[in-house]
């Protein structure tokens, strides 16, 4: 039984469990590969939640680390690595006939498909139209970025999401990427509780995240859109 217990406990071990906002799971995939070339008896679990959820499941000790914008966090309960930025883009079908740079506003005047509301994603991007004075045209929300471009390839609707997320779906996949003016980018940060003696698989896992360029990974997956 005692045997048992330890060999358990040293499955444990090798587990980590990471929690991230929608947009930025693609980002996750590409640091759990890291973590999996250097660790190659880890196991993960990567799960796309809420900031609120995230927040909560690490607090409870369900989720070793989270991936999150750094502007949803306050207080000292956590520690902070920043990431990549997410740079901001109108995505279309191919087949649509857009010019290649918007503005806001203009995006304003499309039907769009967006993240749902208790997404932080989409809570910004209502920031930013409500700073340029328009009401946008949402025909669909959902809380899964697949359905997203599901509607953009269609031609039903269009998104505005981050470049990272289209770096696996972009070339070749039936979407147009259309620069928006002003520019906007967020911040992503790597999150994990705050304690006096970190458990050593998360010491280890953010080591190696502090030692990757993730914002080089995820523009060098896809050119510069043209």
């Amino acid at each position: 039984m005692e045997a048992g217990s330890r060999s358990g406990a040293k499955r444990a071990t090798r587990h980590l469990s990471i929690g991230g906002i929608p947009t930025a799971i693609h980002a996750a995939t590409l640091l759990s590969a890291e973590y999996r070339e250097i660790l190659p008896q880890l196991t993960l679990k990567v799960m796309s939640l809420s900031t609120p959820e995230i927040l909560q499941r690490l607090k409870s000790q369900d989720l070793h680390l989270g991936m999150l914008y750094d502007r949803s966090l306050a207080g000292d309960d956590y520690d902070v690595m920043p990431l990549f930025s997410e740079r901001y883009v109108l995505v279309a079908s191919e087949q649509t006939s857009l010019p290649h740079e918007l503005s806001w506003a203009d995006v304003t005047d499309l039907p769009l498909c967006l993240l749902s509301r208790d997404m932080q994603n989409r809570q910004m991007l209502e920031e930013i139209f409500k700073d340029v004075g328009a009401m946008p045209k949402v025909v669909l929300e959902t809380n899964a970025i697949r359905a997203l471009l599901v509607e953009c390839r269609s031609g039903r609707a269009f998104s505005v999401m981050p470049l990272s997320v289209l770096s696996t779906h972009a070339e070749g996949g039936g979407l147009r990427i259309h620069h928006i003016t002003p520019g906007h980018t967020e911040d992503v940060c790597l999150v994990r509780l705050r304690r006096e003696n970190q458990p050593v698989l998360s010491q280890a896992a953010w080591r190696i995240a502090s030692n990757l360029d993730l914002e080089a990974m995820l523009n060098g997956a896809l050119a510069d859109p043209a």
